[in-house]
């Protein structure tokens, strides 16, 4: 990787006791369910740090114009493929397809928010949309754009921490 990628000694040991404490989180809820069984998420709280920082990670990772490209792809090819499955029986939830598709529509796209900050070849945008893109009057606007895709997933949560109490919990104490 580029050298602002390698992590030093002290990164590399937390990222290993994060590795750790994942396994002893998922290790304690396998324990905890063979002797009675009661899958709640609350015995992962100790779990969130790093399931959290691995996901940033994650993130981090598919903002990269390759593997945004990549991954963008396959999440296209995952959403196609639910939609056929949909089409013969009714398992699948609409909104999670759409909310699949626009994910990777948005990792497909990413990358042409880095233009002006990152070689056209590293984009793998064709010369003349690179030149659209590269205009002074779009700059202001990709930059807002770049901070949102980064920013979405982060949102996303903190509108679905918004939800859950009126669209799950409520309709199930209601019952």
């Amino acid at each position: 990787g580029r050298p602002e990628a390698d992590m030093d000694r002290f990164q590399f040991w937390v990222l290993g006791l994060f590795g750790v404490m994942v396994l002893a989180v998922f290790a304690s809820f396998a324990w905890y369910n063979l002797k009675f069984v009661q899958h709640q998420g609350r015995y992962f709280f100790w779990g969130l740090l790093p399931i959290s920082a691995f996901a940033a990670l994650a993130w981090r990772e598919l903002m990269q114009p390759l593997q945004g490209k990549v991954t963008g792809f396959l999440t296209l090819v995952l959403a196609a493929a639910l939609v056929l499955a949909s089409l013969r029986t009714d398992m699948t939830d609409r909104l999670t397809i759409l909310l699949i598709g626009m994910l990777g529509v948005m990792l497909m796209l990413q990358p042409f928010l880095l233009s002006g900050s990152v070689d056209a070849i590293i984009i793998g945008a064709p010369h003349r949309v690179q030149h659209w893109l590269d205009r002074p009057a779009l700059r202001p606007l990709l930059g807002v754009l770049r901070v949102v895709a980064w920013g979405s997933p982060f949102l996303i949560l903190f509108l679905l921490d918004l939800m859950i109490p009126f669209r799950y919990i409520l309709p199930q104490l209601g019952k």
